[in-house]
């Protein structure tokens, strides 16, 4: 039997900018092991939330913290379904909140060659557990009760190198 190591990191934010600063520490550490191994890996994020919960807000401060992410505009992909951005390393952000089924992934080139490089943000990941890697960063992100705007935001690592990515953030 192989052990799959693991790491999970919680964060309390007041605000969207707070929730964005979490997002733009893990970009930064995303960066750094994209950067340092060799063969560069395709890191996965899976965002999991309800609606509104502030998942593009996430992704908006991760992708602000990535070099040429700051002048990227960045909005949710529900009808585009996928979204590329020119940062460093480039990113990929789906959102599978409208998608039905596996075959849809081959469809907009999920598991194609054209997103093997780089980072993966993907929003409603769980719609479709065949999007789910053996290796990837889950952020859950829980509601406060209304009116605070508080949130939880639980990272959790699965599998290499995953983990290694939520070690050098904390």
């Amino acid at each position: 039997m192989v052990a799959v190591r693991t790491a999970e990191l919680v964060f309390q934010t007041a605000s969207a900018p707070d929730t964005q600063r979490v997002a733009a520490k893990l970009a930064r550490a995303m960066a750094r092991i994209w950067a340092e191994t060799k063969p560069t890996p395709r890191l996965v994020v899976g965002l999991v939330g309800e609606l509104g919960a502030g998942k593009t807000t996430f992704v908006q401060g991760f992708i602000s913290a990535l070099r040429n992410g700051g002048q990227v505009r960045v909005t949710s992909p529900t009808f585009a379904l996928v979204h590329q951005y020119p940062t460093s390393p480039p990113v990929h952000h789906f959102d599978l909140y409208r998608l039905s089924g596996a075959d849809a992934l081959d469809e907009i080139g999920f598991h194609g060659d054209a997103f093997a490089d780089g980072i993966t943000l993907v929003e409603w990941i769980r719609q479709i557990p065949d999007a789910i890697p053996d290796s990837w960063i889950e952020i859950e992100i829980c509601l406060a009760p209304m009116p605070t705007g508080a949130r939880q935001l639980r990272l959790r690592a699965h599998g290499e190198p995953a983990t290694a990515v939520l070690e050098c953030m904390g």
